[in-house]
């Protein structure tokens, strides 16, 4: 949001624009105009992301063979180039915890917390991530409690998406492809409170479990109807 309140400010200084608002109702302050193009600037690269660009896709199929040959820190240092030349992109940081996983989780979910707090896009793998980095260190509660925060804060406000994830069964990291980030979040946390035993959350989880399954088979029935 800050970003577009910058431009607009960009805007009234140097054109007199007002968008919406009539001239008798903005007030004109006495900001630092270098200040303020500096910032503009700023937020202008630091919240970039290029996940759909030519080199963002090379190095993320490079990683990706270096993650089948468990060859986390390879992984990972790929992405650190890429962020050298695009600090503060916060898909690539993404990616880059998201490598240390398997190694390093207390490392990796402080790198994607980070990125959820720089505005990572895809909230829900950000979450998912950092629910996986709690697993490994054992805090299930802690993941449980992620989980709920995104559920309850971002869910209904962030698209479903396809992505690689890390499956974590005994301890061990495998990659897998999730056709949606949302439903593997969901069956994460089915499957740690069955760990747990917490009766309560499991029944929560699997009730999310079920709507999110009707709504599929609803939406499969709307489509076969058009």
């Amino acid at each position: 949001m800050g970003r577009f309140i910058f431009s607009k400010e960009y805007k009234f200084i140097h054109c007199g624009y007002t968008d919406a608002f009539p001239e008798r109702a903005v007030e004109k302050l006495g900001l630092d105009e270098v200040k303020l193009n500096s910032e503009i600037a700023k937020r202008a690269v630091l919240r970039s992301d290029r996940s759909n660009s030519r080199l963002y896709m090379q190095v993320y199929e490079s990683a990706k063979r270096h993650l089948a040959r468990q060859e986390y820190g390879a992984a990972a240092t790929l992405f650190q180039f890429f962020l050298k030349q695009y600090p503060g992109d916060t898909c690539a940081q993404n990616s880059r915890g998201f490598c240390l996983i398997p190694d390093s989780p207390s490392e990796a979910g402080d790198i994607i917390q980070d990125a959820l707090k720089r505005g990572l896009t895809n909230r829900c793998l950000g979450y998912y991530n950092l629910c996986c980095c709690l697993i490994l260190q054992h805090d299930y509660d802690s993941a449980l409690r992620t989980a709920e925060k995104y559920w309850l804060e971002f869910r209904n406000n962030d698209d479903i998406c396809e992505a690689l994830i890390w499956e974590i069964q005994d301890g061990e990291c495998t990659l897998c492809d999730s056709k949606n980030v949302q439903l593997s979040l969901v069956d994460l946390c089915v499957s740690i409170s069955e760990k747990i035993d917490d009766k309560a959350r499991l029944h929560s989880w699997i009730s999310r479990k079920n709507v999110f399954i009707e709504n599929e088979k609803c939406d499969i029935d709307t489509e076969s109807k058009c």
